[in-house]
């Protein structure tokens, strides 16, 4: 029993050893756990933010002009070069002229005998008019001589139109630039033949002091801006180009269009 007994105490007595030396390693743990960790810390305010928004858009000039010629002929000379800027009424084109000037004189020759005719008209009708007073003729042949010179002078008139309509048609030989601007490609040379039902323009002409830039924003964006369009972001808006930087100018906010699609918003 004392053997027992001795066993019993032996082995209680290491397992309180091995208790103490576990409870201690416990405490240790414990202790550099508890050890403050070094922290950056911000402090929050609250104020106003300027947030930005993002979209998509392609640049047009104010001005772009597709150049078409307004007769058919063949083209004859070619004034400009790709890429040049040209003012306001430049000669850029010329188609040949030949036969709209013959179209012109034709008219002129037609206008000549129809005054011609009104003063043959005219001189009838003075003629017929102390006849009459006198009762040498009837007052029927007069009133015919009348018409007759009312109908010259229609004649007159007809021809005129006549005459400045081919005048219009010789000049539009001559094409000129309608605005200021850079000439674009140019497709056609020398000798070509030009008609007003050409599907591609003789050039565009493009207009880049001020320049259009064109995007689509969602109605919910639309509603936030016009909320704020009250101060001056209307007047802050800028451009990133396509390597990434911003240009220099800034530009101002437009409505180009007040609707909506009702697939996409």
């Amino acid at each position: 029993m004392n053997y027992r007994k001795g066993y019993l105490v032996f082995s209680l007595a290491a397992a309180a050893v091995l208790y103490s030396c576990g409870s201690g390693n416990s405490q240790e743990n414990a202790q550099q756990m508890q050890q403050a960790l070094p922290t950056d810390f911000i402090q929050v305010k609250s104020g106003d933010a300027d947030v930005s928004t993002g979209y998509p858009g392609s640049i047009e000039g104010q001005d772009n002009v597709e150049i078409k010629a307004q007769v058919t002929g063949y083209l004859e000379a070619v004034y400009i070069r790709e890429g040049q800027y040209v003012s306001k009424g430049q000669t850029l084109f010329r188609i040949n002229p030949s036969v709209y000037n013959e179209q012109v004189n034709t008219n002129a020759a037609a206008l000549k005998a129809a005054l011609a005719a009104q003063e043959t008209a005219r001189l009838e009708v003075e003629k017929l008019k102390p006849l009459v007073e006198g009762k040498v003729v009837s007052d029927m042949q007069l009133k015919t001589a009348q018409a007759s010179y009312k109908a010259a002078a229609a004649q007159v008139a007809q021809a005129q139109s006549s005459l400045g309509s081919s005048k219009i048609n010789a000049n539009f030989t001559y094409i000129k630039a309608p605005v200021s601007g850079y000439i674009g490609r140019i497709p056609n040379r020398v000798g070509n033949l030009i008609s007003p039902s050409d599907p591609s323009p003789l050039t565009t002409l493009s207009s880049i002091n001020t320049v259009n830039v064109y995007f689509s924003m969602n109605e919910a964006d639309f509603i936030a801006h016009s909320r704020a369009a009250s101060g001056n972001n209307a007047e802050n808006v800028e451009l990133i180009l396509a390597d990434g930087s911003t240009y220099s100018l800034k530009g101002k906010l437009e409505n180009a269009s007040g609707n909506f699609d009702r697939n996409t918003g």
